[in-house]
């Protein structure tokens, strides 16, 4: 029977992960992961594991405590799987990393470890040659609020990478457009389109009920390098001609 459980993180999505604590013929220790429908166990290959933070992207980290050797291990868990965070560390700078703590959705890592013998925290930064750069302007709609067109992760390949749009008007419908490059035509004045030549196809949008929208993408291996430019636009009877716009946003992916 379960004795005690722990939430110690949750995404944009619900998902909670954390540790239970219970009696089964013994002391165990779980970390898990809930969906808002199911509990998933989080294994590890040695100790007692414990989850303690999760992204928007569903990556979990944490440790997995040995109490026979008095060892704890900072480790991850991608889609179920187990992987030990000092495996992504040269031996040879003198880090063991212990305990993680928190993760980002650029797959920023943050934990408590010891560098050459002495307790030190640490940040593990991963190299992403993908980007986003926001550019040009754009047109505010309701109460002077100008909604924002992000990316968030890394645009790679096999690496998880996200658009977002914020400070929309809730539940406003729109028009996400892709370009080649920044040619620039009026829209309505003061609003202009600046992703010209257009490339097909034109999304429709449909912002949540706070005025947001996200959209989870993953490329495969073997996808060329790219360079794509968003912009999105609403229709919003707030704005001064009935229309709000996002800056556009230049997506490098390699």
């Amino acid at each position: 029977m379960m004795q005690f459980s722990y939430a110690h993180g949750v995404n944009r999505h619900g998902q909670v992960v954390g540790s239970s604590h219970g009696n089964l013929g013994g002391s165990r220790t779980t970390a898990f992961l809930w969906d808002g429908t199911m509990v998933v166990d989080l294994v590890a290959p040695i100790g007692l594991p414990n989850a303690s933070a999760i992204n928007d992207f569903g990556i979990v980290v944490g440790n997995a405590y040995d109490p026979a050797t008095m060892i704890s291990i900072a480790c991850l868990w991608e889609d179920g799987v187990f992987v030990d965070l000092n495996t992504f560390v040269d031996p040879a700078l003198g880090w063991v990393l212990s305990y993680a703590s928190d993760i980002d959705n650029e797959g920023r890592i943050l934990g408590q470890g010891t560098l050459n013998g002495a307790p030190a925290g640490f940040i593990l930064e991963p190299d992403c040659k993908g980007t986003f750069t926001a550019y040009g302007a754009g047109c505010a709609g309701a109460a002077g609020v100008e909604p924002q067109l992000r990316g968030s992760g890394c645009p790679a390949p096999n690496r998880d990478f996200a658009l977002e749009i914020v400070d929309g008007v809730p539940s406003a419908v729109g028009l996400l457009f892709l370009g080649s490059g920044t040619g620039t035509i009026q829209v309505k004045p003061g609003c202009d389109l600046q992703v010209l030549p257009l490339v097909p196809p034109v999304f429709l949008l449909a912002l949540e009920s706070l005025g947001e929208w996200w959209d989870h993408e993953r490329f495969p291996a073997g996808t060329p390098i790219f360079d794509l430019n968003l912009q999105a636009f609403f229709f919003d009877p707030g704005a001064a001609h009935g229309i709000s716009g996002t800056k556009p946003l230049a997506l490098h992916f390699e």
